[in-house]
């Protein structure tokens, strides 16, 4: 991240943060000639990481009551008979990455291909109880059941 050097300004404090929004933001504090004349600016660089998540598991999914209410995308386009495993893995990685640009918690795949997350998932994803039935060689879950991913906070 670059600098930009006011004149007259020492640089008293820098400060790295990153947030879950993955932005890497660096609060700089100047001071003119006097403590009193302190200056605060604040920066944020967007970076390309994905925020780390992990598995929840496999659970029943009904349509009048979801247990991720936001269908966040469908990524059909993503399935590669040949290579399931691989086009899981994409799948879910691509879930993670639209459901973290929406401040959500809880995520998971349903019907092999469609992402699905809310507001309250950590309080709505087992509503309707585990279940079965999901892929469980690829962790996406098939009709009518979902498989359930978290972010967890990092280091």
């Amino acid at each position: 991240m670059q600098q930009d050097k006011l004149d007259g300004t020492d640089l008293r404090t820098s400060r790295e943060m990153s947030s879950k929004n993955h932005h890497l933001c660096r609060l700089l504090i100047y001071s003119l000639t006097s403590p009193l004349n302190d200056y605060l600016f604040f920066s944020c660089t967007d970076t390309t990481a994905v925020y780390p998540y992990e598995p929840v598991g496999c659970f029943k999914d009904k349509r009048n009551r979801r247990v991720l209410p936001v269908e966040v995308k469908t990524f059909s386009d993503m399935i590669n008979e040949s290579d399931l495993a691989s086009s899981y893995a994409a799948i879910i990685h691509a879930c993670a990455t639209e459901v973290n640009k929406n401040d959500f918690w809880y995520f998971g795949v349903e019907y092999r291909h469609q992402c699905w997350s809310g507001v309250n998932g950590s309080m709505t994803y087992n509503r309707h109880g585990r279940s079965d039935y999901c892929l469980s060689n690829y962790s996406v879950g098939a009709t009518w059941t979902i498989f359930v991913y978290r972010f967890v906070e990092g280091n």
